[in-house]
């Protein structure tokens, strides 16, 4: 029940309520007391323990782990190589790409003219040929 009034009130851009119902829907999941009146500090040990979090959380990266990002200078100017390619494959491709796409043509970008791979990880289980949104 929390889990979904949480989804409403993030679409009602209520950011707050959000965040509460979200946070007392992982008590819940966590086998915490579902207590709307408790003042009970958020068990963040067991969110990472579990691995997950209450937000949908998408980060592209520059590279792998083992690699580093480069800088670059393009146009005169210093500037991420892969902060560039991310600019230039919405400007080639368009806003209507999916998160599959999106990565595959930053990656096309950079391919040849740098070592690194960049990659992209989610807070949570998500349909990658979904469409792009930020």
């Amino acid at each position: 029940k929390n889990a979904v009034s949480a989804g409403f009130a993030l679409l009602k851009g209520d950011q707050a309520s959000a965040m509460k119902k979200g946070k007392d829907a992982a008590e819940f999941f966590m086998g915490k007391k579902n207590d709307q009146n408790s003042d009970k500090k958020f068990d963040e040990d067991k969110m990472i323990q579990v691995r997950g979090t209450l937000a949908e959380v998408i980060q592209f990266s520059g590279c792998k782990d083992e690699q580093t990002s480069a800088d670059a200078q393009i146009g005169g100017e210093a500037t991420g190589a892969c902060s560039y390619a991310f600019i230039n494959a919405f400007k080639k491709y368009g806003k209507n790409q999916t998160y599959t796409e999106v990565l595959r043509n930053v990656r096309e970008f950079l391919h040849g003219k740098y070592t690194q791979v960049p990659q992209m990880s989610t807070g949570l289980k998500m349909n990658m040929n979904a469409p792009f949104i930020m």
